[in-house]
C-alpha cells in the first residue's frame, strides 16, 4: 500500500497519538469547514475516513480536503505520513486554482516537517484536562515545525522534509490567503514524491480551499502576547545570552549581533502570525540622583525596540500592537515618588514616538491579589494616571475590585486602564463600576491560577482557542499566554500543559527559531477573534456572544459559594468539531450581512435554523456527583445524602426542572419521586440533594459481582430534555477477622466473605468524560477486602498494571492538580464515624510498592494554612510486586483514626460504627488514576467517599 491521505478531527488525532496508532497521511482540521466523503462508511468511526481498501470501505484517494478562509487569514493543515518510499520523502502541492484558472499565488502556500520533542504524557494534570492516558504513548510528540527547502514549479509547490527519510513522519501545510485574492473554490492536489520524482500512485488527494468574500484586518483587534524571558534565553541559547546584558544591547555594537539576531528572528516569527511577543527584561540606562528626577539615556534601547515598534521589520510594516513600558531593575524598591517620575519619562518619551497608546504601564503583583492589597493597588494605579496625562495602566486587579476615589483610582479616567477580565471560572461581578463612567478595557492572564487553576492551556487546540473566544464574551483585547521559550533541554521531557511559541532551530540542525505547533494554535485563536468582531461590527452581537459563551462555558461563582477546582472541567468544550462549526456559522453571519445589502430573509432564517440547532446541545447543563454524606442508622440501615452540582451552560434559565434517580443498586430504596429543580443561575453551579437509604448487608448479591453503580437524571423543565450520570458509591459491611491476618503481602489469609471489590476501578474525572457524561472504567481489574479486629482496621488489595521501575525512594509523594504522578502508588482515604454522628480525624495513607507507608492527616483550615499534615500513624505494611501484579496488606491502628477520650459508662473504648472510605490507585504507565467510590477530583477530594459499616458481631 503506498502513501496515503486521511482526514481526521484534531480530538480524534490526538487519541490516536497518544495510543501509539500509526495511520497513512493524516490532515486534521485547524480551520473551518472540515468535509470528508464518508460514502461506504459503516458508522463505527463516521468522522474518519478509514484507512484501507475492504469491500464495505472507500479508498483513501475519496477524501478531499476542504477548508474556507478569509482574505489576509492563514489556514495551517497538519499531514501524517506514513508507508513512504524509500529515500527522501517530497510532498508536491499542486496550486489551487479557480475555475477560470486563476491560480493561489505559490507563496500563499508553506510547507513544514514537524519534529517531534520529549514530551511527559503521563502527567496527572494532563490526563485530568484531556482524558488521554498514556498507555503505549510515544515519550515525543510532534511540536517543532521545520520550513521546507521548497522547489516550486509553475504549478506546483514541492516540498523537501529534512528529517523524514525514513517510512514515516509529519508535515504542516499554512495557506496563507492574499488580501487581494479573488473570492471562490480554489481547486488543487497534495501527491506523495519518490525520490526519482514521480509521483507514488494512490498517494494524490484533492485539496479544495474556498476563499471566503470578506478580509481579516492588518490590526490586531485581540492583541495575543507573551513575554520572552532572559533566563529561557540564557538556557536555550546559552552561547548567545550568557554574557549579554540585556540593558547593554545595541544595533550598532557588534557584540550585540548574536544576541539581537535571535530576538529579532523570535519577535518577527511571533508577529508573522498575529502575535505579540515582548521582552521585559531589555530596559534603557537610568541614573538617580538625589532631588532631581532620574536621568534616562534611551539611545541603546531605542535602537533595539525601534524596528519592533514602528513595523520596520515586518513585511507586513504593522508595528507591534502590544509592548509594555520598560520596567527597570530595582525599580520597587525606590520611593514612591521617584517611582513616578522615572514612569513620568518612560510616558513621555513613548508618547514622543507615538508608541505610548500600545505601550501599558505595567503594576506587576503576583495573582490571584490578596482583598488586602486592593487598595494600595488602586493608589498605585491612580498615582501611575495622574503622572502622565496619556499613559494607560495595566493592573493585576478586575474592574469590580477596583477602589476609586480622588486619592486612588479616578473613574472618570477609566478609558486608561487596563484591568483583568474574569477568567473561565469567576465571582459573580459585583456591578460596582459608576454607570455615568465607561468600564475599563480587559486583559486575561492565562498563567495564573484564577479562583482555581485551569490546567491545560497547551494540551489541545481547544485549550488556546478558548481564551479568544472567551476574551470576546468578556470584551477583552489583551491575552498574555505567559513565558514563550522552552524551559526544558532538547533530550527533557517537556510539561504537555506548556504552551511554547518557539523552538531553536539548532536543536534540529537548522539556524535561526522555528515556530511550534502551539503558535499555529495561537494564530488560529487570534484570527477566530477577528471573525467574531467583524460580525458583530455587521450586527450580529447578539448571535456572536451566544457563540462565544457556549464554547468558553464560563463558571459564574456565588458570593458564599466556595470555589471547587472540578468546575474548570465544565469549563471550555472538549468537542473539537464543535470549534469549527462554531466557525462557519460566524463566517455565514458576516457574509449575510454585507455592507449596503439587506440580507436575504431566507438565508436568515436557514442560518438561524442550524445556529438553533447547533446550540441546542451545547445548552444542556452539565451534571456532577460532588459529595456523599453519610448517616448510620443501625448495622442493616445507612442514609445516603447525595450532592449533584448541575451547571448550567446556558445564558437561559430554565424553570421547573427535575432531578431524580434513575438506577440503583441492590439493598438500596431510593424515593421515586423526582425533587423538583427551581430556576437556574445563568452560568451557575448549584448544588442539589438526592436521598437513599442503603441496607449494606444486602448490597453484595451472592452469586453476582457487585457494581454499586448508581445513576441521577435531570430532565429540564423547558425541553424535557434529559441527562444522565451515573456514579459508584459503595456501603459494604466489614467483619471481624477472629484470627488477625498474617502481613506477608500474599493475601492469603483472606475469605471471599472480606472481599469488597472485584473488578476494575472507575476513573477519576477528566474534562471530555465530564461534558460527554461518562463513567470511565479503569482497563485493569482491581481486588479489595477489608475487616477489622479490636486493635486494627486491615486493608488489602490486588492490582495489575504495577510496575518495579515505576516506584521511587522515600516517601515523598508527588502531586499535580490534587492527584498522585510520576510513579506507582495507592492511597486510602479513612475517616471513622461514631453512632452519635461524630466523626474522627480525616486520614489518607499513601502506600508504594517499595513498602513505603506515608499518612497525612486533615487538621483544621482555619488553624492551618496547608490543613494536610504528614503525622506518624505507625501502620504496618506488607506488599509484593511479581509479573506485574502488586498485592499489599495494610494494619492501621484504630487509636490513629478514632477520636481521644470516646469512653462508654464502663470504660469501654467508645468504636465506631463506621468508616468513610475511598481507594485509588496511580498508575505510572498510564498517568490514570481510579478509585472505589467515584468518580473524584482527587483523593483528598474528601466529600465523596463510600463507607465500611461495622458488622454485627452478635
Amino acid at each position: 500500500m503506498g502513501p496515503t491521505l486521511l482526514q481526521e478531527t484534531h480530538a480524534q488525532l490526538l487519541r490516536r497519538l497518544t495510543a501509539g496508532i500509526a495511520l497513512a497521511l493524516v490532515v486534521i482540521g485547524c480551520g473551518q469547514g472540515t468535509d470528508v466523503d464518508k460514502s461506504g462508511d459503516t458508522g463505527a468511526d463516521s468522522a474518519i475516513l478509514p484507512i484501507g481498501t475492504s469491500d464495505d470501505r472507500p479508498m483513501l484517494a475519496e477524501a478531499t480536503i476542504t477548508r474556507a478562509a478569509a482574505r489576509n487569514e492563514a489556514l495551517g493543515i497538519p499531514l501524517r505520513l506514513d508507508n513512504l518510499p524509500g529515500g527522501q520523502a517530497r510532498l508536491r502541492v499542486t496550486i489551487p486554482v479557480l475555475a477560470d484558472g486563476t491560480p493561489l499565488p505559490a507563496e500563499a502556500l508553506q510547507g513544514y516537517a514537524v519534529a517531534e520533542v520529549p514530551v511527559d504524557l503521563r502527567r496527572a494534570g494532563y490526563v485530568r484536562h484531556t482524558g488521554e492516558t498514556a498507555a503505549n504513548a510515544p515519550d515525543r510528540l510532534p511540536r517543532a515545525l521545520l520550513p521546507w527547502q521548497n522547489v516550486t514549479a509553475d504549478t506546483a509547490v514541492m516540498g523537501v522534509l529534512p528529517t523524514v527519510t525514513g517510512t514515516s513522519g509529519w508535515a504542516w501545510l499554512d495557506v496563507i490567503v492574499p488580501p487581494t485574492q479573488p473570492a471562490g473554490i480554489y481547486n488543487g492536489s497534495i501527491d506523495v514524491i519518490d525520490d526519482r520524482g514521480r509521483v507514488v500512485p494512490g498517494s494524490g488527494v484533492p485539496l479544495s480551499i474556498e476563499v471566503l468574500d470578506f478580509n481579516l484586518p492588518d490590526q490586531r483587534n485581540l492583541r495575543v502576547a507573551g513575554p520572552i524571558g532572559w533566563g529561557p534565553l540564557r538556557k536555550v541559547y546559552r552561547d548567545r545570552f550568557e554574557t549579554s546584558n540585556p540593558r547593554l544591547l545595541e544595533r550598532d555594537n557588534p557584540r550585540s549581533v548574536p544576541a539581537l539576531e535571535v530576538l529579532d528572528g523570535l519577535i518577527k516569527l511571533a508577529h508573522e502570525h498575529r502575535l505579540s511577543a515582548y521582552v521585559p527584561d531589555l530596559e534603557p540606562t537610568v541614573k538617580w540622583r538625589p532631588g532631581d528626577p532620574p536621568t534616562v539615556t534611551w539611545t541603546q534601547y531605542q535602537s533595539v525596540v525601534e524596528p519592533w515598534l514602528t513595523g520596520e521589520q515586518f513585511e507586513d510594516r504593522v508595528p507591534l500592537p502590544h509592548w509594555p513600558l520598560p520596567d527597570v531593575t530595582g525599580l520597587a524598591r525606590y520611593p514612591v515618588n521617584d517611582r513616578l517620575q522615572y514612569w513620568n519619562v518612560a510616558a513621555n518619551f513613548f508618547d514622543a514616538q507615538n508608541w505610548l497608546e500600545r505601550s501599558p504601564a505595567v503594576i506587576r503583583q503576583q495573582m490571584p491579589v490578596p482583598a488586602r492589597e486592593f487598595v494600595s493597588l488602586s493608589a498605585e494605579a491612580g498615582d501611575l494616571i495622574r503622572a502622565h496625562p496619556r499613559v494607560i495602566v495595566q493592573l493585576p486587579l478586575e474592574a469590580e475590585q477596583i477602589a476609586l476615589g480622588p486619592e486612588l483610582t479616578p473613574p472618570q479616567e477609566s478609558d486608561r486602564l487596563l484591568a483583568v477580565s474574569r477568567g473561565l471560572v469567576s465571582g459573580l461581578p459585583a456591578d460596582r463600576w459608576p454607570g455615568e463612567f465607561k468600564r475599563p478595557s480587559g486583559w486575561l492572564a492565562t498563567d495564573v491560577p484564577g479562583l482555581v487553576p485551569f490546567v491545560g492551556a497547551g494540551g489541545t487546540q481547544e485549550d488556546v482557542r478558548v481564551w479568544a473566544w472567551l476574551a470576546f464574551s468578556r470584551g477583552a483585547t489583551l491575552v498574555d499566554f505567559g513565558e514563550t521559550m522552552p524551559d526544558t533541554a532538547a533530550n527533557q521531557p517537556a510539561d504537555p500543559s506548556r504552551l511554547i511559541w518557539f523552538y531553536p532551530g539548532e536543536w534540529f540542525g537548522l539556524d535561526g527559531p522555528v515556530p511550534s505547533v502551539h503558535m499555529k494554535w495561537l494564530r488560529r485563536a487570534q484570527q477566530d477573534y477577528e471573525y467574531l468582531v467583524l460580525a458583530q461590527e455587521r450586527g450580529e452581537v447578539l448571535n456572536a456572544r451566544l457563540l462565544a459563551n457556549l464554547l468558553a462555558k464560563p463558571v459564574e461563582i456565588q458570593p458564599l459559594q466556595s470555589p471547587d477546582a472540578a468546575y474548570t472541567l465544565m469549563s471550555g468544550t472538549a468537542d473539537a468539531d464543535a470549534w469549527d462549526e462554531a466557525l462557519q456559522l460566524v463566517s455565514e453571519m458576516i457574509l449575510l450581512n454585507r455592507p449596503g445589502q439587506p440580507p436575504d430573509r431566507r438565508a436568515r432564517t436557514e442560518l438561524e435554523r442550524r445556529q438553533f440547532l447547533w446550540m441546542v446541545p451545547r445548552e444542556r447543563p452539565f451534571i456532577m456527583p460532588r459529595t456523599a454524606d453519610w448517616t448510620y442508622i443501625n448495622a442493616n440501615q445507612v442514609r445516603l445524602r447525595l450532592g449533584t452540582d448541575l451547571y448550567n451552560a446556558s445564558d437561559t434559565t430554565p424553570e421547573a426542572n427535575e432531578l431524580r434517580w434513575t438506577d440503583a443498586p441492590f439493598g438500596w430504596t431510593v424515593q421515586p419521586r423526582p425533587r423538583i429543580v427551581p430556576e437556574l443561575g445563568v452560568y451557575q453551579v448549584e448544588r442539589f440533594p438526592l436521598a437513599a437509604t442503603v441496607d449494606p448487608t444486602q448490597t453484595r448479591p451472592r452469586g453476582r459481582p457487585a457494581d454499586h453503580l448508581a445513576s441521577v437524571e435531570f430532565v429540564q423543565g423547558f425541553t424535557q430534555a434529559e441527562t444522565e450520570v451515573a456514579m459508584r458509591l459503595p456501603a459494604v459491611t466489614i467483619d471481624r477477622l477472629p484470627g488477625g491476618i498474617v502481613l506477608d503481602g500474599e493475601l492469603a489469609d483472606w475469605l471471599p466473605a472480606d472481599q469488597i471489590h472485584a473488578g476494575p476501578l472507575v476513573a477519576m474525572f477528566d474534562r471530555p468524560s465530564v461534558q460527554d457524561y461518562r463513567l470511565i472504567r479503569a482497563p485493569t481489574e482491581t481486588s479489595l477486602h477489608a475487616g477489622y479486629t479490636e486493635d486494627n482496621l486491615y486493608v488489602a488489595f490486588r492490582l495489575e498494571g504495577a510496575s518495579d521501575a515505576a516506584s521511587r525512594a522515600g516517601n515523598v509523594i508527588e502531586i499535580d492538580t490534587g492527584r498522585a504522578w510520576g510513579e506507582d502508588v495507592a492511597q486510602l482515604l479513612i475517616q471513622a464515624v461514631y453512632e452519635d454522628g461524630s466523626v474522627g480525624p480525616l486520614m489518607l495513607l499513601n502506600v508504594k510498592p517499595t513498602g513505603v507507608v506515608w499518612a497525612e492527616r486533615r487538621r483544621d483550615p482555619k488553624r492551618f494554612r496547608v490543613p494536610w499534615q504528614p503525622f506518624e500513624s505507625n501502620t504496618r505494611f506488607q506488599s509484593t510486586l511479581v509479573d506485574n501484579v502488586w498485592r499489599g496488606e495494610l494494619a492501621i491502628p484504630l487509636t490513629a483514626l478514632e477520636l481521644e477520650g470516646r469512653f462508654d459508662e464502663r470504660g469501654n473504648p467508645v468504636r465506631p460504627v463506621m468508616y468513610k472510605f475511598n481507594f485509588a490507585q496511580h498508575r505510572h504507565e498510564t498517568g490514570q488514576t481510579a478509585t472505589w467510590a467515584g468518580p473524584v477530583d482527587g483523593m483528598r477530594d474528601k466529600g465523596f467517599a463510600g463507607v465500611l459499616v461495622v458488622g454485627n458481631d452478635e
